[in-house]
């Protein structure tokens, strides 16, 4: 209920526009999750080798492991709100570029270099409760 009660919030703001695949489903999964540290999770995914690349993540056709995916996108979304703040956030879910284009233009940088900051605050705070 938790995710969908947010993605109807943002949804609402800008009627009828549809988000990127990777950043609802993020969302939701954030909200849904049954335990409190997604990041803990996705960290986890990497030390058994079951990490899915950001870059992999943007396009979900190319996503296999389902289950790696929504606890990924539950942390990136996560990092983004924690570490970029809701303003941004909103910039991107109503933003109408590609989401590469839109994640560089709005959190700067290249996605390689957003992956490696999203890694660094994920292991930061997989140790928190």
């Amino acid at each position: 209920v938790g995710g969908a009660l947010a993605l109807a919030a943002l949804e609402s703001t800008v009627p009828g526009h549809q988000s990127f695949e990777l950043v609802r489903d993020g969302l939701k999964e954030a909200f849904d999750n049954q335990t409190t540290n997604v990041h803990r999770e996705a960290s986890l995914l990497r030390a058994n080798d079951r990490w899915v690349p950001l870059s992999d993540l943007t396009d979900t056709t190319t996503v296999s492991d389902r289950d790696a995916y929504d606890t990924e996108a539950a942390s990136f979304v996560a990092y983004l709100i924690q570490r970029h703040g809701v303003v941004r956030f909103k910039e991107l879910w109503r933003s109408s570029d590609g989401l590469v284009a839109a994640l560089e233009r709005i959190y700067g940088g290249s996605i390689e270099q957003m992956e490696e900051d999203w890694i660094t605050h994920l292991e930061r705070e997989a140790n928190r409760t």
